[in-house]
């Protein structure tokens, strides 16, 4: 059976802000519950698994995950691309969403629309970030990657097969290929509905402790973890003027 999963990225050993993903985030919610309750919202979804390390600090993670009974599973700390290679076959998924721990504020909505794209048209990879490129829609911390699993363990034959071209950043971060290579017609970055777009000059990624202060009051306001895109846009313009680069004001 093709299967479409969610895969969060996760681990304790942040080196600017060390176990990060567990910090409380909204009322008993850690910033990794919080995440894994929203992507568990995006339609046509049928499992949501954290992959993080096998390293001993990671054991945090698994054990929050079993006594959540949330799924998880364990792999390389710095090849991440290949935690994710193993985790999909692990797992079945024809059909692969990709995000990263420290960006709470996913957007369910605009990821739905995403995967009903992406399947649409056929193609094996979409982005919602321009690919990092001038006509970016949505602020840091919103991005969302889906890959067709094919195509990942292509990619990942590629690389590994050719040291030499790629290095140990491309192992780390699963888009750096795909942005190289953005040409590809089988790679897309989606075009953002107006309704969903979303200012670009702030920031809603947890990179530091003065993030983390910034967006857990973002998250007070939001009042509930399940907001949707309109109520999201409404309370991200009203309050703009605080999520500044990273420094508290």
């Amino acid at each position: 059976m093709k299967k479409t999963v969610c895969f969060i990225q996760a681990r304790i050993s942040s080196s600017r802000f060390p176990g990060k993903v567990l910090k409380k985030f909204f009322k008993h919610l850690s910033i990794l519950e919080y995440l894994i309750l929203r992507a568990k919202k995006i339609d046509n979804v049928n499992d949501v698994i954290v992959i993080t390390s096998s390293k001993i600090d990671d054991n945090k993670i698994f054990k929050l995950c079993r006594s959540k009974k949330i799924k998880v599973f364990r792999g390389s700390l710095k090849n991440v691309f290949l935690r994710l290679v193993n985790s999909t076959k692990k797992y079945n998924a024809s059909t692969i969403i990709h995000l990263t721990a420290d960006n709470p504020f996913l957007d369910y909505e605009m990821a739905g629309k995403m995967l009903n794209y992406f399947k649409k048209k056929n193609i094996n990879y979409l982005i919602n970030n321009d690919f990092n490129g001038k006509k970016r829609k949505i602020p840091n911390g919103m991005e969302v990657q889906i890959i067709n699993q094919k195509e990942l363990l292509k990619v990942y034959s590629i690389m590994s097969n050719n040291k030499d071209m790629f290095d140990a950043s491309f192992f780390e971060h699963i888009s750096l290929y795909f942005n190289k290579n953005k040409n590809k017609k089988s790679y897309e970055s989606f075009k953002i509905p107006k309704k969903l777009q979303a200012p670009t000059d702030v920031r809603l990624t947890i990179d530091y402790k003065e993030d983390l202060k910034i967006l857990k009051n973002l998250a007070k306001k939001l009042k509930k973890y399940n907001f949707n895109s309109a109520n999201f846009r409404k309370i991200l313009l009203q309050n703009k003027k605080i999520l500044t680069s990273g420094k508290s004001v």
